[in-house]
């Protein structure tokens, strides 16, 4: 049947018992990708007539309120009449601003679809006051809608069908009749993570309903049926959980990995397994621990390219520690991407994340030249990884008699054994030997996937092609020099990380440095500068015991520091003197006054006391008296003579005073010598 002869049909069937005008209208319909189709159709202006005859089919909802047998519609005739009536009307009205697009090809969808619902209003009595409140479903997001339905679609009796309410994918009518509020208190009950069957929220259903004296109660059967013709995706999004629904019914993204070679990037995440190996705890006591499997993954080839086992917390250090056995397997090439999850030790600052110091971005990716992709929170599915672990949890766990099973309720009756007798279980290094072993021949099988396609992941990553340069082992160590942030170099040339200290000889005291840690070599960092740039290297060193004698280790030891003290020393005099144009510093009176005389400075003595840095205090002098010179060489003034005379009346006075002016100040030095430390009041 064609388009034509199927609307006018149907449109004509549809107000066969009330028509009163009939209007022909020749249209252009262009719903669709295929040809334009010059369309006539029969439509009716009428009035809603108040009793409408039926089909004689019983909706979805009729089970329900009857529990009869229900009839799913295959064509447009099984369809409730005003179902029917809506749908034809919908279609009309797309191909009505098809039509009004094509007469005037500058009117955007919005305006053909106002200029059509104004133009062609009497075609579309029921959409007219159909909506929300009693508005027009002429809208425009309307529009978009029941296009979106015809998406594909040619067949015309599929168009209406899709076009009609509560029937696109086969979607059941909404309850009506006498039992639709207790299927709504039963569906509050049902639809829930708790997951009670289907016997218990009925029960919990009817019991409520009597309580309140309510008499349409459907049978457990009428129930159970009902049930069975729910929206699988709905029960599953709104018992299982969203991440179970979009697992299982959720649109995807289909990727297509052939174009991403091997070795280009690489999917890092970590697993505990599902069955446990020996240790002991802190107090040496034979126990049992889970270990922990963490890898980097080739996201082409599915090939653990670096893993390890440990039982211990998975921090940033081994990921950085994952990422080097990565490029020294790849010959010193870097992955072009890595795709992480949110997981601190690979979001780390310094490693994944970029630190910023002094202005600067620093982490080791930026250094090798790595893009980071993160994951969504709590999306396992993006990752490839997550069902290679699922492999290993199927075809290596569960190989061993200590198997705790995925979860609690999978647990086999031998876990409990093991539990009890740690000491049957396999230690850490034999665990790690028979992985080992499991996982090259794991690689060598081939996989049937579309992404290998009959190869396995060993042949996929031999074809590998590296999108980065090869780096030398010195740029290799270097790039993996984890920033740790900015020092000020303190006394004897010590930097401080983490309560320890490292000394260098390659920066002074009080500059301050960027400070990078190797996770391979703890005993020493990376100094460098503000911009950047490589200073040297600080390692630690071992303290020297309190009592050295007779030891001639540590009397050698004391012997390094005090000889590197004493280099420290003489640089500082050495870049003094450099600093002073090679004199000695004099006191700045007598650099003033020999300015410019070219004056020699020497050493006019020295006064050995408890103060100074070296215990001996050196007078530093020109060679000539200066200041003596000058005072001899200037005449006293005739005021200044007259006063020596004046005081001259008085000297035997001032000799006295000054005698008693010395005697004090001899007791006041013998008191500070010999109560130094003590309380004054003592």
């Amino acid at each position: 049947m064609s388009l034509l002869n199927m609307l006018g049909s149907v449109v004509t069937t549809l107000r066969k018992p009330i028509m009163t005008k009939t209007e022909t209208v020749a249209t252009t319909v262009n719903l669709n990708p295929e040809p334009t189709v010059a369309t006539t159709v029969n439509a009716v202006a009428t009035t809603r007539p108040a009793t409408v005859a039926t089909t004689g089919k019983q909706s979805v909802a009729t089970v329900a309120t009857t529990g009869k047998a229900m009839t799913f519609p295959r064509s447009s005739a099984d369809l409730p009449e005003d179902v029917r009536v809506k749908a034809g009307e919908r279609l009309l009205f797309l191909q009505k601003v098809s039509e009004m697009k094509q007469m005037n090809s500058s009117l955007t969808d919005p305006q053909a679809v106002m200029e059509t619902a104004i133009r062609w209003r009497h075609l579309f009595p029921t959409l007219t006051g159909s909506g929300q409140r009693g508005k027009s479903q002429l809208t425009y997001n309307n529009y978009r809608n029941w296009k979106e339905r015809l998406k594909g679609i040619t067949d015309p009796e599929k168009q209406l069908l899709a076009l009609a309410d509560n029937y696109k994918r086969g979607y059941q009518d909404r309850l009506t009749g006498k039992y639709q509020n207790f299927m709504v208190h039963f569906n509050r009950l049902y639809m829930h993570e708790n997951r009670q069957s289907i016997a218990e929220c009925w029960r919990n259903a009817r019991d409520t309903f009597a309580k309140q004296g309510i008499a349409e109660i459907p049978s457990l059967a009428q129930v159970r049926f009902y049930v069975q013709h729910l929206p699988k995706d709905v029960i599953i999004r709104t018992r299982e959980g969203e991440v179970a629904w979009r697992n299982r019914c959720a649109d995807y993204a289909e990727r297509d990995w052939q174009s991403i070679p091997a070795g280009h990037m690489v999917i890092g995440d970590s697993r505990p397994f599902d069955t446990m190996v020996r240790t002991y705890d802190h107090d040496g006591k034979l126990t049992w621990a889970k270990p922990t499997l963490t890898a980097l993954m080739d996201a082409r080839s599915w090939r653990f390219i670096s893993w390890l086992i440990t039982i211990e917390p998975v921090s940033a250090k081994e990921q950085i520690m994952l990422l080097a056995q990565y490029c020294c397997i790849t010959g010193g090439h870097a992955p072009a991407e890595a795709y992480f999850d949110n997981g601190k030790d690979y979001q780390a600052q310094g490693f994944a994340q970029p630190m910023k110091l002094a202005g600067k971005e620093y982490s080791i990716f930026r250094a090798l030249g790595i893009k980071l992709t993160t994951a969504n929170p709590y999306n396992g599915r993006a990752k490839t990884i997550e069902p290679n672990f699922k492999n290993v949890m199927q075809r290596f766990d569960k190989k061993f008699p200590c198997y705790l099973g995925s979860n609690p309720v999978e647990r086999p009756d031998a876990a409990a054994y093991f539990l009890k007798h740690p000491e049957e279980l396999p230690d850490l290094e034999t665990f790690c030997r028979i992985f080992t072993d499991w996982v090259n021949a794991y690689h060598r099988d081939p996989k049937n996937g579309v992404i290998h396609q009959g190869r396995s992941p060993e042949e996929v990553w031999n074809d590998r092609k590296f999108a980065t340069r090869q780096m030398s082992p010195g740029e290799m160590q270097e790039a993996f020099m984890f920033p740790f942030g900015i020092r000020e170099v303190g006394r004897g040339g010590r930097v401080s990380v983490e309560g320890r200290y490292y000394i260098t000889d390659h920066v002074r005291y009080g500059e301050k440095v960027i400070v990078k840690t190797n996770v391979f070599q703890d005993n020493m960092v990376g100094l460098y500068d503000l911009e950047g740039r490589r200073i040297g290297t600080a390692y630690t060193r071992e303290a020297v015991s309190a009592l050295a004698r007779g030891n001639d280790y540590e009397l050698a030891k004391l012997e390094e520091r005090m000889a590197r003290q004493r280099a420290e020393e003489r640089s500082v005099r050495l870049l003094s003197t450099e600093l002073m144009g090679g004199r000695k510093n004099a006191s700045p009176i007598e650099e003033m006054l020999t300015a410019g005389t070219g004056a020699k400075m020497i050493t006019r003595g020295e006064v050995r006391t408890v103060k100074g840095h070296n215990h001996v205090y050196k007078r530093i002098a020109p060679k000539d008296d200066v200041l003596g010179a000058l005072e001899e060489a200037k005449e006293e003034p005739a005021v200044m003579r007259a006063e020596k005379s004046d005081m001259s009346d008085r000297s035997d006075l001032s000799d006295r005073e000054s005698d008693r002016a010395s005697d004090r100040i001899e007791e006041f030095h013998k008191f500070i010598t010999h109560n130094k430390g003590e309380d004054d009041y003592e």
